[in-house]
C-alpha cells in the first residue's frame, strides 16, 4: 500500500466511517432476515398443537356429567350425582350401596368400564343444537325440584330418547355395544326363563313393555310385575311398584 492510500484511509472523516459501519450493519441485517419466517412457522405449529390439545380435552370432558352440569344443562345436578357417587337418586332419596347398584347410571359408571353419559345418550347434531339454544334461552321444561332443591327435568321414555335417531326404543339398551350376550328380547327371555314358574319378567304375555318401565337409570329399578303379582320376585336393591310410588319414582301404582 502506498503512503498516499494509507494517508487517505487514516484521514477518513468520522462521517465517512459512520456511513461505512451503517452499510455493514444493513448488510448484516439483510442476511439475517430469512430466519424470521422459521420463527413464525414454529409459533404457528405451537399454536396448532395447543388448540388440538385443548380440543381433545374438551371433547373428552363433554362426555362427563361435570360438563353437562357446567355447560349444557343447568338442571343436570340431580342426574350427575346419580352417576358420580350413587348415594342418592334423582329425587334426592338416600340409597344404600345395595340400592345404588340397581340404579343403572351408577352401576354403569362403576362396574362397566366407566361408561360415560354419551355412551347411552347418543345425541344427533340437531338435538345438540336445539338443546343448546333451549339452554341459552332458558326454554327447557323443569317439572320441579327434588328433596335437595335440585331441578328435575320432564321425564322422558326410551322412545323419546331414541326418536331423533329413528331407531327402536329398545335399542337404547339392546344393542351390540351393551347387551352383547342378550342382544334382543328373545335372548333376554331365555336368560330369565328359570323364573317362568314365578313370573318371567321378560315374557311377552303382556306385549313388549318398555325396558325403562323396570330398569331405571337415575333411580332404583322397579319390578313392574308386582303391580299385579305380589309374589313376583324382587331383585336385591330393587323396589316393588308400591315402594316406588312411596318414593315418588312412579306417580301411581298403575303407571
Amino acid at each position: 500500500m502506498t503512503e498516499e492510500m494509507m494517508t487517505e484511509t487514516n484521514t477518513a472523516s468520522p462521517a465517512t466511517k459512520a456511513a461505512s459501519i451503517s452499510e455493514a450493519g444493513t448488510s448484516s441485517a439483510g442476511s439475517a432476515s430469512p430466519k424470521r419466517p422459521r420463527k413464525k412457522a414454529l409459533v404457528a405449529a405451537v399454536v396448532v398443537v395447543a388448540i388440538a390439545a385443548v380440543g381433545a380435552g374438551l371433547f373428552a370432558w363433554h362426555e362427563q356429567p361435570s360438563f353437562c352440569s357446567a355447560i349444557c344443562h343447568t338442571p343436570m345436578d340431580a342426574y350427575g350425582k346419580t352417576y358420580l357417587d350413587g348415594t342418592q337418586d334423582e329425587f334426592g332419596n338416600s340409597l344404600t350401596a345395595e340400592e345404588s347398584n340397581s340404579m343403572l347410571a351408577y352401576a354403569h359408571s362403576q362396574y362397566m368400564g366407566g361408561i360415560t353419559c354419551l355412551d347411552c345418550h347418543v345425541p344427533t347434531l340437531d338435538e345438540q343444537v336445539s338443546e343448546g339454544l333451549a339452554w341459552v334461552a332458558g326454554n327447557y321444561v323443569v317439572e320441579g325440584e327434588n328433596a335437595n332443591g335440585d331441578a328435575l327435568l320432564e321425564e322422558r321414555t326410551l322412545a323419546d330418547l331414541t326418536a331423533a335417531r329413528e331407531v327402536a326404543p329398545e335399542s337404547f339398551c339392546l344393542n351390540d355395544s351393551c347387551h352383547v350376550t342378550t342382544p334382543d328380547r328373545a335372548a333376554l327371555f331365555e336368560k330369565t326363563k328359570y323364573l317362568e314358574s314365578v313370573y318371567n319378567p321378560h315374557s311377552d304375555r303382556h306385549g313388549d313393555i318398555d325396558c325403562g318401565t323396570c330398569h331405571k337409570a337415575h333411580s332404583q329399578s322397579v319390578n313392574y310385575c308386582t303391580e299385579c303379582h305380589a309374589s313376583a320376585p324382587v331383585p336385591e336393591g330393587w323396589l316393588t311398584m308400591a315402594e316406588a310410588q312411596e318414593k315418588g319414582i312412579v306417580e301411581t301404582v298403575n303407571q
